[in-house]
Order: C-alpha cells, then structure tokens, then sequence
C-alpha cells in the first residue's frame, strides 16, 4: 500500500516500527509513563490548537472563522489540562471525516443496518455510484447472500479490523474486507487485491514461521533489531525501516533501521522530541496495530452521507482507512517521505 508516485532521491516511502519502553515493565515507571503521557497530551492539543488557528480556524455552522478561545478550549483541570483542545485533538484523530483513495469506507448505521456513510470513489473501485451505495445494505455490494455477509460481519468479535476475501458484485474483482465496529455502527474498508511482482507472499509466510526461531537464538538485543529491520525492508522494499522507541517521558529514539545504499541520510540513533508522535495518536496503536499513509500528497476524500448525518459523526478509530490529518502529511512531506507504514 505505498504511493504511486514516482520515487527520487528526496522522497521516499518509509517503514516504522514502534517498541514500548523496557522500563514501563516496573510498575513505577507506568505511573511515571502515565503521568509524562497526560501532561504530554495537553501539548500534543496546544500544538493541534494553534496549528489549526494558523490554517484558517474553525469554522462554525455558518462557515464563519470563530474566534480563537471560542474553539481552543477553556476549561481546565487542577492539573492545567486543557479539556476542550484535548476534545477536538481526539475528534480530529477519531473522527475526522475523511479517508485516503487506497480504499472505500462504508458506514453502516447501528439501528438501521443501512450504508449511511460512504467515500466518494465507489465507481472507481466497486464499480457502482455513490447514490447507489448509500441508503443500500451493503450485502449487495458483494457477491454474496445477507446470510453470508452478517456470518463474515461476525467473525469480527474484537476492535481491531479482522479482514476476510469477498467478491464485489459489480465488478470481477476479489476485496479484502475489514470490518471494525464502533460505538455508532460498523465501519467496512474495502481494499482491492492488487498482484504485485515485488512481494513474494510465499517468502514472507517461511519468514513468518521461523522468526520465533530465528530470533529465539539471537542473544544481543542489537542483533535482534538489526534483523528486525533488514527482514523487512527485504519483504516490503521500502527505502527506509526504523525501528522506533518511545521512552518514558514520551520522547522518541530510532534504536535501528534499515536503508536502500547510498540513497537517503540515516536517522539511526537520533531522538525526537515527545509533541512529533501526539499521545492520542500513540494510543490508537494499542487498538489497531498496523497504521499506513498511502500518498504524503493526497488530500482526504470526504465522506458521503445520508440526510440527516455528518461525515465527523463516524468513527474511524479502527479503520485503516482512516483519512490522515493535515498536519501529519506536512510532517511527513518535511521528511521527503511519499509514503508509510508503521506497526506496533
């Protein structure tokens, strides 16, 4: 799932992956953890706060710029957390109300069983409009019967997507299908099978059998995570691999990584600062482990509703999909980096 755009010396996709902290195995250090994770949180939504302010405000029903503390937030705790900037962090990152183009996003509604929300590039990928999809059960989106689709919908029993192959309807295409409920319904991504001549699947299943093996018998942590990074960059032909730690105070230290020769300047070993990752973002790797950019330079697509909804009262907090805030896109760019992937 890596950008189509075409590669060169300053941009490149990039692989992290994210390790917890030694440390946090001590029960001191958690409470430690947890005190740096709240107090960086308020950055994290002091930082989100003025970098919205500067991109032109928020808006208001009327599409009128409201005033700075009007939207900011105002009312804090004892502890100086600001309650109303943490609110629309987790709102943004949440709910967003926007996808990326690698895929198609259907709402389902909770009371209904109905699609209520979809993104706008139903025909290009399902083949079907999008006055065709919403309002429709989704079984007919795929070739198969509402009995088989309500026995693929509950074989999702955890948060965390759980993907299965479906056959579209309108198309001659084979899906994988991810379903990920929510407190106001299921959120259903639908990405296209995509044969690739650079992922050797085969190959990736023996390295996947044998790692509990292979790295049962590496004794040096180093080593460990020089292997880490080198087996993936070889399975996924990405430019860069880091292998990223989060500390205690929140800041963030690349302890490997793995590079094409002589194409990029290595990151290895350098630390960054706690505000680069936000905490609530952090969080959501707990939920749903495997997180990607696909294009650094795409906008988010908006999604469709019915009448009577708002694309920001979906919940995507699952959903790989998930549109990517503006502010990330610009860190990543600033980084010459096209397109990523990060596991945790």
């Amino acid at each position: 799932k890596t950008s189509t755009r075409p590669r060169s010396e300053s941009s490149s996709p990039v692989l992290f992956l994210t390790v917890p902290s030694r440390n946090c195995l001590f029960s001191n250090m958690v409470v430690r953890a947890e005190t740096e994770a709240r107090k960086q949180a308020s950055k994290d939504a002091l930082l989100h706060s003025v970098y919205n302010h500067q991109a032109g405000g928020q808006k208001d029903a009327q599409n009128n710029t409201l005033p700075f503390y009007q939207w900011s937030g105002t009312k804090e705790s004892s502890e100086g957390q600001d309650y109303g900037a943490l609110e629309m962090l987790a709102r943004n990152i949440n709910q967003p109300g926007t996808t990326q183009d690698a895929g198609v996003v259907l709402s389902i509604g909770l009371e209904t069983g109905l699609i209520e929300g979809a993104s706008p590039n139903t025909q290009r990928i399902l083949g079907m409009e999008l006055e065709e999809v919403l309002g429709a059960p989704p079984a007919s989106i795929f070739g198969c019967t509402e009995e088989e689709f309500q026995a693929a919908m509950e074989n999702s029993e955890r948060a965390i997507p759980s993907t299965c192959s479906l056959k579209l309807a309108k198309v001659d295409k084979i899906a994988d299908v991810s379903f990920c409920r929510s407190e106001n319904g299921t959120v259903i991504d639908i990405e296209e099978v995509i044969e690739s001549s650079e992922f050797d699947l085969t190959e990736a299943q023996r390295i996947a059998a044998d790692a509990e093996k292979i790295m049962s018998e590496i004794e040096r942590k180093e080593d460990l995570f020089l292997w880490i990074v080198n087996t993936i960059q070889h399975l996924v032909r990405f430019d860069r691999v880091k292998l990223y730690m989060f500390h205690a105070d929140q800041h963030g230290e690349v302890l490997e990584e793995a590079l094409v020769p002589d194409s990029l300047e290595s990151c290895n070993g350098l630390h960054y600062p706690a505000t680069d990752i936000p905490q609530r973002a952090r969080d959501l790797f707990l939920l749903n482990h495997i997180r990607f950019v696909n294009d650094t330079y795409q906008k988010g697509l908006e999604l469709a509703v019915v009448d009577g909804k708002l694309p920001s009262n979906i919940y995507l907090t699952s959903s790989c999909l998930r549109g990517v805030h503006p502010v990330h896109l610009e860190y990543l760019r600033n980084m010459k980096v096209t397109a990523s992937l990060s596991f945790a």
